[in-house]
């Protein structure tokens, strides 16, 4: 829904049909304008939760990073088959249980070296979604292809692995950004892809390592170099991803406080990737020593 609505259409059938994909199916009409009217009587931080994660309707906050209208004027009609072939840099955010994983794919315009085209691959425990139903659209979003919803306890590494064994059949792979706390359960599959350490590198999840790429994520959209194709749980994510800043202003992605359902792994992972293809040819061991890595 528009940021520029207004309260009175928020309340209506035509803006619940257009944030929510599994609107008349998974969810029943009447349960969602019980919701609203419901929020919009308990007061106006009720009311404004309700338009954020039901309506997908942007609000500030309290450490705003990204503003909707940079990311609406970036949505694009894109299609990832039509990059077959070309340089790709990925970066994986993995999780188990609570969060989602995420795997991204971000290239670079082949004719302008500062336009970028991202993709997003998400999966969440299908039990999570369910339970956590009433906060944000998990439902619908898995019907409609935004994420994928897991069966089980965990969401097993077979799913990354097989995206990851069709990503690098179907494009060039230049470089990888992971987080190195779970390097143990991805180095099989890097072995299986015989990525090595020439195109593998850790991204530990530390400010002075998100600091340059979530500037230049930020400094893209704005400028509107930075297209995604519009999957709805990845901008409900950029509605609402807040960051923390260390002494000289660097930056770092993280959750609104004590909102543990308000999840970001897809911009996490989006960061990760842009790093990546943005460094898919320079030496790694200059990064390393710019910044001091320790040995995972």
């Amino acid at each position: 829904v528009p940021e520029d609505a207004s309260d009175s259409f928020c309340k209506t059938q035509k803006a619940f049909k257009m944030a929510n994909p599994s609107y008349g199916k998974t969810i029943k009409p009447g349960e969602i304008k019980s919701a609203a009217s419901q929020a919009a009587s308990r007061g106006v931080r009720a009311w404004l939760n309700f338009q954020m994660y039901r309506l997908n309707r942007w609000q500030r906050s309290s450490n705003p990073f990204l503003k909707a209208s940079d990311w609406d004027k970036c949505q694009d009609n894109l299609n990832l088959a039509t990059f077959a072939g070309e340089p790709v840099g990925l970066g994986i955010d993995l999780s188990k249980t609570r969060d989602a994983t995420a795997v991204s794919t971000v290239f670079k315009d082949a004719n302008d070296d500062d336009t970028y085209y991202q993709f997003i691959k998400m999966w969440m425990l299908k039990a999570y979604a369910e339970d956590h139903a009433s906060e944000a659209d998990f439902l619908g979003w898995g019907e409609a292809g935004d994420i994928e919803l897991v069966e089980g306890e965990e969401i097993g590494l077979d799913h990354v692995a097989n995206y990851l064994e069709y990503l690098d059949e179907t494009f060039d792979v230049r470089r990888v950004g992971y987080d190195p706390y779970l390097v143990r359960a991805l180095q099989p599959i890097f072995d299986e892809r015989k990525w090595g350490d020439d195109v593998t590198v850790p991204f530990p999840q530390q400010v002075k390592f998100f600091a340059v790429p979530t500037g230049e994520y930020e400094r893209l959209l704005i400028a509107g170099r930075l297209m995604h194709e519009g999957n709805s749980c990845l901008t409900w994510q950029a509605g609402h991803v807040e960051t923390a800043s260390d002494a000289n202003n660097n930056k770092r992605p993280i959750k609104p406080k004590n909102q543990e359902f308000k999840k970001i792994d897809g911009i996490v992972a989006g960061i990760m990737g842009l790093w990546a293809i943005q460094n898919a040819d320079p030496i790694v061991s200059d990064w390393y020593e710019d910044n001091e890595l320790e040995s995972a």
